[in-house]
């Protein structure tokens, strides 16, 4: 595998080497949730994406918990067939996944209590974390885009301790600047439609028993101003008028008014 990064464990994901991974033991914490790292080449793995248009940061609830914060990429149809960066790395997160549902299989007594697990029982187990887009009647997946979900953490600043107000990834733009973020201005940093080069962290999580998948974290990013700009009806009056618009309006008025008498 060619890596032209200078830390061997940064990799685009058409160049991950599955023969590098090592997945650690599965720890169950008191919640009943768990968790498995994912280490590459015995340090910790950052998959690079190329240029990607993005849904914006978004903030997440949940029933009974805190609000979190994510950022959803994608991967555009158009792009996918001009862009070989994008086909490619499209390419190797899907194979990524089918490589976690591979070593599930395999280690099935560890993580199901089941000596030997059917492809059918892992699918069913697996939650995807490249999704395609559906058609918003029919509920039926298209091909107009496929998406992934990346989770905006808040900094750690002890054992077990967060700082919520203060984001872990760091962020820059197009010339290497920083952007400080936080919680509050996070979703006007990332905006709908900003395009973004994202570094993520992979790990797993299990769930519920038998529910278990892959969430990515966002590490870096760099951010792009929106190409298409998403404007409120509320933001600011849209239609153009001018002096002579407004003339004309006012004579059409008086023609109406003589037509009428």
């Amino acid at each position: 595998m060619s890596n032209k990064s200078k830390m061997s464990n940064v990799t685009k994901p058409q160049n991950i080497d599955t023969d590098n991974i090592v997945i650690g033991e599965k720890k169950m914490g008191a919640s009943g949730g768990g968790w498995a790292n994912i280490q590459y080449g015995g340090k910790k793995l950052y998959v690079q994406l190329p240029k990607l248009p993005t849904f914006g940061a978004q903030r997440d609830s949940y029933d009974g918990g805190a609000e979190k914060l994510s950022l959803a990429v994608q991967f555009k149809k158009a792009d996918i067939e001009e862009d070989p960066k994008v086909r490619d790395a499209l390419a190797g997160v899907a194979d990524f996944q089918n490589y976690i549902k591979k070593w599930a299989r395999k280690n099935s007594q560890a993580l199901f209590k089941k000596k030997s697990a059917s492809e059918d029982f892992v699918d069913a187990c697996f939650t995807p974390f490249v999704k395609k887009s559906k058609d918003k009647d029919t509920k039926e997946e298209d091909d107009r885009y496929s998406m992934m979900k990346l989770k905006l953490n808040p900094k750690r600043v002890g054992e077990g301790e967060k700082d919520e107000g203060v984001l872990e990834p760091t962020v820059f733009t197009p010339d290497k600047q920083k952007i400080e973020i936080n919680k509050d201005n996070v979703t006007d940093v990332i905006k709908r439609n900003s395009p973004m080069k994202c570094l993520m962290t992979p790990s797993l999580w299990f769930a519920g028993g038998n529910k278990f998948g892959v969430s990515w974290t966002l590490f870096q990013g760099t951010v792009w101003e929106p190409e298409e700009v998403v404007v409120s009806r509320d933001t600011f009056c849209m239609i153009e008028s001018s002096d002579e618009d407004e003339d004309e309006d006012d004579e059409d008025k008086e023609v109406d008014g003589d037509e009428s008498d």
